[in-house]
Formats: C-alpha cells, structure tokens, sequence
C-alpha cells in the first residue's frame, strides 16, 4: 500500500467494511461455523429464487446448510463526480436475505457486496 493516496485507501477500507454483513442469530463477533452456499438470484428474477431448493436439500438431509451468502449489492466508483463513492443494496437483496433467513435450518445470513473501486476500469 506504500503508493496509494488515502482516498485509495478510504475506499479499499470501505470495501473491506462492507464486503460481508452479518445477519445472525449468533452473537455479533462470533463467525458462523458449518455448511454454507452462495446464492446469487438472476437480476429482475424472482426473490430468493433459490429457497425453495435450499428448503428441499434442508429437510432430506442430515447435515443442513446453515450458511447463506447471498448476493447483496456492489460498490462502484465514478471518477469525476462529487460523491464518487457508491454501494448498492437493493431493496430486492435485501428482501432475499430476510427470505433465505426463514430457511428450515439457515442460520446465518451473510450478504455479499462487492466491487473495484480503484478506478483502473472504465466499469470500476
């Protein structure tokens, strides 16, 4: 990191705050522990597209996914704006998430947002 500028490092602080956020019934500062899957629902698709399969999977078996990570949101930069800094996390990621928590057998919730934002992209 020797030759970032601090606004570099402000936004790679940003991404490693909000890469994960917890929703758990665990305490805050434990990590979860067992089986997890990622989910990453089609855009404009249904909602928690993938809780009916997880529901099937979790009541035939007898080591359940208990760890959701699903797909929250992303982080983008726009160079040359006066707030170049922006994190998406839709109303319908957020949705989701509430839907996977209600899974028979899901524990934990982590939802993911991800992104560049160095810059070095025209997408980034």
């Amino acid at each position: 990191f020797g030759n970032c500028s601090s606004m570099m490092m402000m936004g790679m602080t940003l991404v490693l705050s909000l890469a994960v956020i917890f929703v758990s019934h665990h305490a805050f500062g434990a990590l979860p522990r067992g089986t997890g899957t990622w989910v990453y629902d089609e855009k404009n698709g249904q909602t928690a597209m993938w809780a009916q399969n997880l529901t099937g999977f979790n009541t035939r078996t007898s080591k359940p996914i208990n760890i959701v990570f699903s797909y929250g949101g992303d982080m983008e930069y726009y160079p040359g704006s006066s707030n170049p800094y922006q994190t998406y996390f839709s109303a319908e990621s957020q949705e989701a998430a509430m839907a996977y928590s209600k899974v028979p057998g899901v524990q934990s919730i982590i939802t993911v947002v991800d992104g560049r934002m160095d810059g070095g992209q025209d997408w980034s």
